[in-house]
């Protein structure tokens, strides 16, 4: 499966970088956000079998966003345009998405209830972190 084997990356700053490039491009709504951490939590439930190589997470995490800002966008991006924001070529992408929604059974739909109670733990472990980092992070 091309979804799960990437290019090896320097992980940590690779992951930032990607997402500080994803957010500034997209424009990304906090519940696109929330949406694909979903997705994610729910491949994680019906595939727990997974593992990707190192790097791999880049290429998950974008077909997630992919997915929650079809979900929830008037206007979703195309595949080319997504090729553009993460630097995967579109026929991948393509094939990427297609095996991501079919190892969380096509279930893109998330209940008002599931989703706050989502958000809710979301932002209980995001408060968790951030009173752990230095004091110089907090503002």
């Amino acid at each position: 499966m091309r979804l799960w084997y990437g290019v090896e990356h320097q992980r940590g700053h690779m992951l930032e970088v990607f997402c500080d490039r994803v957010l500034a491009w997209c424009e990304t709504s906090p519940s696109i956000i929330y949406l694909a951490f979903k997705y994610l939590q729910r491949l994680k439930q019906y595939c727990p079998s997974l593992s990707g190589s190192a790097g791999s997470e880049i290429r998950i995490l974008s077909i997630a966003l992919l997915i929650a800002h079809k979900y929830l966008e008037d206007r979703p991006f195309n595949s080319r345009t997504w090729s553009v924001i993460t630097g995967l070529p579109a026929k991948e992408i393509e094939v990427m998405e297609r095996e991501f929604l079919a190892c969380i059974r096509y279930q893109v739909h998330v209940s008002s209830g599931e989703y706050h109670k989502w958000k809710q733990l979301i932002d209980f472990h995001n408060d968790q972190y951030l009173q752990m980092i230095p004091w110089q992070y907090n503002s």
